[in-house]
């Protein structure tokens, strides 16, 4: 099913709400680059690309007219030595390459609803929480990162 482009004011803040309306605006005119061909250079979202600070932000860009969108991590954090931040940064990396290398995607294999309790039970009881893994079943912090990621 081919979604609708909203092509006036009106349209897009029906689809966004009237309250919406510098969204709407901008909304529009995205649509209108998009609709004639060319890339949306959303400069206002580009603006804030580098003054929010999220753990992890999307970061929206148009190089050579050509559009690109990443993610960028900042899981690390700093200290408390070199060592710890070097531990972090080596159990990260490895824990993303091994879910990056693994034949389906973690998110293919869980639902969503599963992986939304273990973001809210980590939240609530860090290393002493129980959460589901494919494949393991529901185990400790401590079981799905040495018994599946460090070994």
């Amino acid at each position: 099913m081919e979604t609708a482009v909203p092509r006036t004011l009106v349209d897009v803040r029906s689809f966004l709400g009237a309250a919406a309306g510098a969204a709407a605006a901008i909304l529009l005119s995205s649509c209108a680059e998009l609709a004639a061909g060319r890339t949306p250079q959303l400069a206002e979202l580009r603006l804030h690309n580098g003054t929010v600070y999220r753990w992890n932000r999307p970061v929206y860009d148009v190089v050579a007219g050509r559009p690109h969108l990443r993610v960028e991590n900042r899981v690390l954090p700093a200290g408390p030595t070199v060592i710890d931040m070097l531990a972090n940064a080596a159990f990260y990396y490895g824990m993303l390459r091994t879910l990056a290398e693994d034949d389906r995607p973690v998110w293919t294999k869980m639902r969503f609803a599963a992986a939304q309790h273990n973001f809210l039970e980590a939240a609530r009881h860090g290393m002493q929480a129980n959460l589901f893994w494919p494949g393991m079943g529901t185990v400790t912090t401590e079981e799905l990162v040495i018994g599946r990621y460090v070994t």
